[in-house]
């Protein structure tokens, strides 16, 4: 008897516990936990900010370094190599 068995994905998970030392199918016993299918609105909230601040953080950050980078050649001291270094350490932590 061939018969292809395909699982299915639903929204529960089954949980079958058999007590030891027995054969008997009598004794199964079946828990269903439901898994939530929304997010909450705080979570939404939460991933929009921290989305939102990442891109305006790497968007300010590539700018800052972009404009410091070109104006190390003419302008060239110890405080734009700092500021450079801070920009870059922003930049990765954005990312």
């Amino acid at each position: 008897m061939d018969t292809t068995v395909r699982p299915v994905l639903d929204n529960s998970t089954e949980t079958v516990l058999q007590s030891q030392n027995t054969s008997s199918s009598d004794d199964l016993k079946t828990f269903t936990s439901s898994i939530p299918t929304t997010i909450p609105a705080i979570f939404k909230f939460g991933y929009t900010l921290g989305f939102a601040v990442t891109v305006v953080g790497i968007g300010a950050n590539a700018v800052v370094l972009g404009v410091l980078m070109k104006a190390r050649r003419q302008f060239g001291s110890n405080v734009n190599t700092l500021i450079i270094n801070q920009s870059v350490m922003d930049l990765l932590a954005c990312f």
